[in-house]
Formats: structure tokens, sequence, C-alpha cells
């Protein structure tokens, strides 16, 4: 007799599937801010950075769905004051390749693999905005 398969299987089975059929239609800059205490910054010998973020789903059809994402980098050993903040927020417009996008598929993506699309234009945003700030350049990890 066949054994049937999981229930936990057949679920990662269609999250494979859903997966393979995402496509990020759009994506843009909504905000960004900075705030940098240069004299202080200057001056620090060493100092720990912090990221925070969110991932949102905002918006859900059956042919798309909207993910806003939100990160603030806190450079500085006091987190109500940092020597440097940097925050950005992103939204992702995203349709599927054929057919319709089930909702607990697009919440699953949102939590876990959103972070991937929009990490990458955050750790360039961080690039850049510290690099026109005439202070060393920060690089923040591949991943978050």
């Amino acid at each position: 007799m066949a054994k049937k398969p999981s229930t936990v299987a057949g679920t990662d089975a269609a999250y494979k599937r859903f997966l393979k059929n995402v496509e990020l239609y759009a994506l843009g800059l909504d905000s960004v801010s900075a705030d940098l205490r240069r004299y202080e910054y200057g001056e620090a010998t060493s100092s720990s950075h912090t990221i925070k973020s969110t991932f949102e789903l905002v918006e859900f059809d059956g042919d798309h769905f909207d993910i806003v994402a939100k990160m603030i980098l806190l450079v500085g050993d006091d987190a109500e004051s940092p020597l440097l903040s940097i925050s950005v927020a992103y939204s992702g417009h995203f349709h599927p390749e054929s057919g319709e996008f089930e909702r607990k598929d697009v919440e699953r993506f949102t939590e876990l693999e959103a972070r991937l699309i929009f990490w990458p234009y955050f750790r360039q945003t961080v690039s850049d905005i510290t690099s026109r700030m005439h202070i060393r350049p920060l690089t923040i990890p591949l991943t978050l």
C-alpha cells in the first residue's frame, strides 16, 4: 500500500510551486532619511551597529500583491541617540507568472523570503549614503 504524503510535505510542494511562479514586477524607494552626528561619529573609536526591519503585506489580490519593507540602520552604542541612523522604506509589487496566488503562500513569502528581495537595495542605499556623507562607507552583511 502506497504511503500517503504528509500535509507538511504537500504544503512545502505547493509553496515551492508558488516560489517558482512569483515575479517581482516593480520595486521602488518610498522614503529615505539619514542623521549623522558628525563630530561624535568622527571621534568614536569603535561602535556597534544594529539593523531593524519589518516586512508588511499591504495589498493582496489573487493576481498581485504588494509588500512594504522598512529598514533602519543604527550606529553607536546608544540606541536612543545613535551616532548615525539611516532609515528606508521600499515597496515591491509582485505578479504570478501564471494563475493566481494563495494568500497563505503570500503571507509566508512576506515573512520569510521578502527580505532576500529588498536587502540588496538596502545595502546599496547605505553604502551610497555613507559615501556621500564623506565618511567611510559602511558595508553591511550580505544577508539579514
